[in-house]
């Protein structure tokens, strides 16, 4: 099926990292790309034959730039192919000694361009995460924990004894830790960024990127060898003497919501609106394409393929998402 005029979602289809799947606009701003045909790409197996000049691509957000040397390849790449390209608070990602070198990005090829990086070398546009947008992110309740810990699952917290989770889990399983803690200790970008948003003291240790040295408002930072009660302490002490706005979340909000209009005019501006169901199919098809090709055994693709048959995937656009996302898997 050949539609003229598609919107490409390019994001790390990561199951295994929340922060990853939850960082595409896709999620936050349905109700706008309903209408359009919609295409989403893992940055890993990225479909460039279906991508036309007269196309609008969305890279974002997520670590994305200078991250890996294939990746900043398939972005030139995508660059390349004409197609009017939006960063949407797409984040640059070099690692703290070892980084493997990547392709030099050309950013004036971008036709719309923020990053998540506050005040990055590059001198590019900030825009916060989208993930800002979310609704966990208002969750209150019971403390039930004076201080919990957040680990990135490639970079475990050992040795301090509080009540531990990881990354792997769910939004609504993080943001329900967070919103019952005082204090987050973590290795998690977006843990640190959901904990800050959530009103709560936040402690980075275990850092491995560059990364968590671009929040605009920073959270606390425990090295590696004061990683004790006392060091926890004298962190929290230092939070408390230097609270972040009480504003923060409500003022990211603004910020994305303004970015979005500024995306939501350009793409207006080229490509005409398309019949939902059309739009729908089409992304399924694409999906099931790439799950044929990323799922190892017979077995699991007719498991797979008996999913695709449940008429609610068609109506449903959560569960449609939820879906693509698990079938992009590599």
């Amino acid at each position: 099926m050949e539609i003229n005029g598609k919107i490409h979602f390019i994001t790390c289809v990561e199951l295994n990292n929340c922060g990853d799947y939850q960082s595409s606009p896709l999620n936050y701003y349905y109700d706008f790309f309903k209408d359009y045909c919609l295409v989403y790409h893992d940055i890993n197996s990225v479909r460039f034959a279906l991508i036309q000049k007269n196309d609008v691509v969305i890279l974002g957000g997520g670590g994305l730039l200078d991250n890996l040397p294939d990746w900043n390849q398939t972005i030139s790449k995508v660059l390349d192919i004409g197609a009017f390209v939006i960063g949407w608070s797409v984040g640059f990602h070099k690692r703290l000694g070892f980084q493997p070198a990547t392709k030099d990005l050309d950013f004036e090829k971008f036709g719309l361009l923020a990053v998540r990086d506050f005040e990055h070398e590059t001198k590019l546009p900030w825009l916060p995460c989208v993930t800002c947008m979310s609704p966990y992110l208002w969750k209150t309740g019971e403390i039930k924990r004076n201080i919990g810990i957040i680990s990135h699952r490639f970079y475990p917290i050992s040795g301090l004894p509080y009540e531990k989770m990881d990354n792997q889990a769910s939004f609504d399983d993080i943001t329900d830790f967070i919103a019952s803690s005082d204090v987050i200790i973590t290795s998690s970008y977006h843990a640190a960024y959901w904990a800050m948003l959530m009103g709560k003291i936040v402690i980075c240790t275990n850092e491995f990127s560059y990364k968590f040295y671009h929040f605009k408002h920073k959270p606390q930072f425990l090295s590696r060898d004061h990683q004790t009660e006392q060091g926890v302490e004298d962190c929290i002490a230092k939070a408390k003497a230097d609270p972040l706005p009480a504003s923060l979340l409500q003022d990211y909000i603004a910020l994305s919501n303004a970015f979005f209009l500024q995306a939501k005019q350009e793409i207006e501006q080229r490509i005409p609106v398309s019949n939902p169901q059309e739009t729908m199919l089409y992304v399924l098809k694409t999906a099931a394409e790439l799950s044929t090709q990323n799922i190892a055994t017979q077995q699991d693709i007719k498991r797979h393929e008996e999913q695709y048959k449940r008429a609610e995937y068609l109506t449903h656009p959560g569960k449609v998402f939820q879906l693509l996302k698990y079938k992009l898997k590599r």
